[in-house]
């Protein structure tokens, strides 16, 4: 038998990508540097999966659908510490911030998968839901579900827009090396919506 495991669409363009990005790099003695980078995007004709009803039976075809503008810092900070014929000493850290809104869909409805939204004014990919306002229950005091508000809110964003990570490296008797990293994430959500 035969899949069907994509689906063309003669009319998809390319997602077109304006950045401008401003920068600088300080470095002292060779052993402690600073690097920070400020970034902004404009992405044209966005290419997205617009999801189709299971009984389809076929994979969601991807389409166009505006523009996304987005920015962000990124920033690396390192330091030699200490740098001997048998012991060295490294430090590393890293942070980056990015944010990006969906400024345009074209015309198209939003895309909504699951609980995770592509909608004007909102990030891509964030969670939205029908905020629960209350409950309901029958006459007789037999809960019936939750009430849920009519308009669509956002429950937080699915890619932490924070993130950056620490490192440091210690050589030593030679030939030793001792290398720790830590990553972390700030401002994201995870979401159980059962």
């Amino acid at each position: 038998g035969a899949v069907i495991t994509s689906l063309g669409n003669p009319v998809l363009q390319p997602e077109t990508v304006q950045e401008i990005e401003i920068g600088t790099e300080i470095e002292l003695n060779n052993a402690y540097g600073l690097e920070v980078t400020y970034f902004r995007q404009f992405a044209a004709n966005s290419i997205f999966a617009r999801q189709q009803a299971p009984s389809v039976g076929l994979p969601d075809p991807f389409q166009n659908v505006g523009s996304i503008v987005g920015s962000g810092i990124e920033a690396n900070i390192y330091a030699e510490l200490l740098r001997t014929e048998d012991y060295q000493l490294n430090l590393n850290l890293i942070y980056n911030h990015a944010t990006n809104e969906v400024t345009d869909l074209g015309g198209a409805a939003p895309i909504i998968s699951s609980e995770n939204v592509v909608m004007e004014g909102f990030s891509k990919g964030e969670f939205v839901s029908f905020p629960i306002i209350g409950a309901i229950y029958e006459a007789d005091g037999t809960y019936r579900g939750p009430k849920l508000g009519t308009e669509r809110v956002s429950f937080g964003k699915s890619v932490a827009p924070t993130n950056g990570s620490f490192s440091f490296t210690f050589r030593f008797l030679k030939d030793f090396s001792l290398y720790v990293l830590t990553d972390w994430t700030l401002g994201g959500t995870i979401h159980n919506f059962t």
